[in-house]
């Protein structure tokens, strides 16, 4: 049984919706007029009139409570009942109304079947491979996972989509292979392979680093300090993208497969701006599948952020963090606090580039902090043509999560590629080719003129909430880059058009409607004529019974006298009367 607050599916539409609110609204006013006959019954002498009242509306009912407020011959009781009838009939007519107010159009899928879908992708020539169009924006309000089903649900991986259909990619749960994992962070080894698996984090294009400090600071938390001098390796140790590679050991062979990412990075130039936010969060993330029969699934959250300063600001930072520090940041601070950076112009040939990393590992999970020196060239705004240094702090914040994992591989997908390996690995003797499924960007909030804070307990949700959602899709979502092609396994279904309407509303509703019919069929069968009948109807009957004739149903009337069928309603006494004299009626005499 459905929970009162959960909402319930209906697959009818809306004019059905106003048939049932018809119903609904006769049995409910059927139902009131029962309640009054019933009144009628019990209720004494000026019941039936209140009853009769009642059925001539809400003027009427409004002109007889005012004309009876102030006779004290009337009982208070009858004066509430008149009350009642007013406000159980206006209930009556808008309770179906208020109903509809928490009634909603929706849509629900019908049911469901499988299938695989293949589409011709296109790869950029580059060693740093993603097939195009699969940079996403995440857009404002949206979850990253609801951004990853809607892209895979989309046109770009599904182009024969057929309208009036829903597809979802089928994912499943998984069981990870790996928990402890060996860290390398680009030759330093941090922390000795357990024998499953190694993560690397790696900046591209760094390669010669002859001096180099490490210190351990815990067992999961490091910090580096990186050098290269003119010859030993780039300036700008961070004008670079961060790459990520696991390693993973086949026990049998003894050999070892590599999988690759990157982050989806490029410099934005010189820089003119101070304290400003280079790149804002995106994630990477790929998915690796051994010759073991494992999978490996990576992905890397990054934002990175520079100074055009001498120095590294740290209110800045924490501005940029919406003063969310951790240890990582506050490390960094302290490596920093006494540090400057002085270049002469012209020089640029004789500087010394410097990186600072500090780097923590939770469990699958990897914090990366980094801040570097970078040299660029400029122009001088007073001499055109000369160039100086300019010289800045460059940072980096990723978080990097990985899951190892084994899963079933579904016939028909195996099918659709025609039994052939989903092996996507290479041996580090062979050239790497790094290999993207897909990116996705945050674009910041805007308030005001600047940009909201980044958050790095967001970034951290969205990072594995982007590697999970990949373990999950296991083999239903596989990218052949050699082939281009990608093929994806769905759940789909037609669309069914409907209501959606709280359970709670369904009941109260339900309750209503059944008391309602309840109270109107024991009128209907059990209650005498006279209390369920008309002043018309029982006028009839009574010309009929005294006159012993056939009176039809429908009698002519007349005012002047007041006549059914040519029998005289009131007395002659009474008729003869002129209509602008008065006449005192005894309260206690009843026609």
């Amino acid at each position: 049984m459905p929970s009162l607050n959960e909402k319930i599916f209906l697959p009818i539409s809306i004019f059905v919706l106003n048939v049932v609110f018809a119903v609904f609204k006769f049995v409910l006013v059927s139902a009131v007029a029962a309640s009054f006959a019933i009144y009628a019954k019990y209720g004494g002498e000026y019941a039936n009139s209140v009853r009769w009242v009642r059925s001539a509306g809400y003027l009427e009912l409004f002109h007889t409570l005012r004309n009876t407020h102030s006779r004290k011959t009337v009982p208070r009781s009858v004066k509430w009942a008149i009350v009642l009838a007013f406000f159980a009939t206006l209930a009556a007519s808008f309770l179906d109304k208020g109903i509809a107010v928490f009634v909603k159009p929706a849509t629900r899928s019908g049911t469901k079947s499988t299938a695989v879908r293949v589409s011709q992708q296109y790869l950029p020539a580059s060693k740093q491979t993603m097939f195009l169009g699969w940079n996403v924006a995440v857009p404002q309000g949206a979850t990253v996972r609801k951004t990853m089903e809607a892209t895979l649900a989309g046109p770009i991986a599904n182009p024969n989509l057929v309208p009036g259909q829903i597809y979802e990619p089928v994912h499943s749960d998984y069981k990870a292979t790996c928990l402890d994992f060996g860290f390398k962070f680009q030759d330093f080894i941090l922390r000795n392979d357990t024998g499953c698996g190694a993560i690397t984090p790696h900046f591209l294009t760094v390669s010669e680093l002859p001096q180099y400090g490490l210190t351990q600071r815990s067992s999961n938390r490091w910090s580096l300090t990186m050098e290269a001098r003119p010859g030993q390796g780039t300036y700008n140790l961070l004008d670079s993208p961060l790459g990520l590679s696991y390693q993973i050991v086949n026990a049998q062979s003894q050999n070892f497969s590599d999988c690759y990412l990157y982050e989806s990075y490029r410099h934005r130039g010189p820089l003119d701006m101070s304290h400003d936010v280079t790149a804002f969060p995106k994630t990477s993330t790929t998915k690796c599948f051994h010759d073991n029969g494992g999978i490996t699934a990576l992905s890397v959250t990054t934002t990175r952020f520079a100074h055009l300063d001498p120095s590294y600001d740290f209110e800045s930072v924490d501005k940029i963090f919406a003063n969310e520090s951790n240890e990582l940041l506050l490390s960094m601070n302290e490596t920093l606090a006494n540090m400057t950076m002085t270049t002469d112009p012209g020089q640029s040939q004789n500087v010394t580039s410097f990186a600072w990393v500090e780097l923590r590992l939770t469990n699958s999970t990897v914090d990366l902090y980094a801040c570097g020196t970078s040299v660029g060239l400029s122009l001088g705004e007073s001499k055109p043509a000369e160039e100086e240094i300019v010289s800045t702090y460059e940072c980096i914040y990723a978080i990097i999560s990985v899951v190892q994992f084994t899963k079933e591989v579904d016939g028909d997908i195996r099918k659709a590629r025609g039994d052939k390996s989903f092996v996507t690995t290479r041996s580090s003797d062979t050239e790497t080719t790094i290999t993207n499924y897909i990116t996705l960007e945050y674009p910041p909030t805007i308030k005001g003129s600047k940009a909201a804070p980044i958050s790095i307990k967001n970034m951290t949700e969205d990072n594995l909430s982007v590697v999970d959602y990949m373990a999950r899709l296991g083999y239903n979502f596989y990218a052949d880059f050699a082939d281009e092609k990608l093929y994806v396994m769905y759940n789909y279904a037609d669309v069914l058009t409907g209501l959606e309407v709280p359970f709670w509303v369904l009941v109260i509703a339900g309750i209503i409607l059944i008391i309602s019919f309840a109270i109107w069929q024991y009128t209907f069968w059990l209650l005498s004529t006279p209390h369920n009948s008309s002043v018309y109807s029982i006028i009839r009957n009574r010309i009929a019974a005294k006159s012993n004739t056939q009176v039809p149903k429908l009698m002519r009337f007349q005012f002047e006298p007041l006549m059914f069928e040519g029998v005289k309603l009131l007395p002659e006494h009474i008729e003869s009367f002129p209509e602008d004299v008065k006449v005192d009626v005894n309260p206690d005499d009843h026609y």
